[in-house]
């Protein structure tokens, strides 16, 4: 069958755009490094939506750290970087949402163990200065001087009654020098009152 030159063209022309298309489509298909790269921020983002649906601690940490790393793909489109972005973002949000909520939660506890805290430095302040008061009170430094005091008269009086036993001695001897004169001096004056 003979085709007419104008339905030629036509059909020329629809096969060199198929052509075209079909490079196109094909070129846009390969996975190019860029590609790639936002294919697996995409299946991150995707990752981190589904560990975020229950919502532990560990499940957004978890996300946080998948989109972190999401975000710092090398080689990724605008576009790519942006969607692990906003989605790190919209993650870092939610744990901080939930540190608040542990914090909110536990402030009645953190003000009590303020309150008991105050409470025990009152205490011990209290024995601090009644142990101060106690001591300055206490008779253990007067007993000691008393102590030492006595010690030392003790001393002196040993000292003294030494000082007594040596000056008797003295006093007796002087004594017996005395009667020992007194017998010279009698027996003198009968030898005197002979003669």
């Amino acid at each position: 069958m003979k085709c007419s030159p104008r339905r030629r063209a036509v059909l020329t022309l629809a096969i060199s755009g198929l052509a075209f298309t079909l490079a196109g489509i094909l070129a846009g298909c390969g996975d190019g490094d860029q590609r790639a790269a936002d294919k697996r921020i995409s299946k991150s983002v995707n990752e981190a939506i589904e560990s975020r649906r229950n919502p532990t601690t560990q499940n957004v940490n978890a996300a946080v750290t998948e989109l972190t790393k999401a975000a710092g793909e090398a080689g990724a489109s605008l576009v790519g970087k942006i969607e692990a972005k906003s989605n790190l973002a919209q993650a870092e949000m939610e744990a901080g949402d939930r540190i608040v909520r542990d914090i909110d939660r536990l402030d009645p506890q953190i003000n009590q163990a303020s309150w008991e805290i105050s409470q025990t430095a009152g205490q011990l302040q209290r024995l601090s200065d009644s142990a101060t008061a106690s001591e300055s009170s206490n008779p253990q430094a007067v007993l000691k001087a008393i102590g030492d005091n006595r010690a030392q008269m003790v001393a002196a009086g040993e000292a003294a009654s030494k000082k007594v036993a040596e000056l008797q001695s003295q006093i007796d001897q002087i004594k017996g020098q005395v009667t020992t004169m007194t017998q010279q001096k009698d027996a003198a004056a009968q030898q005197a009152d002979a003669l």
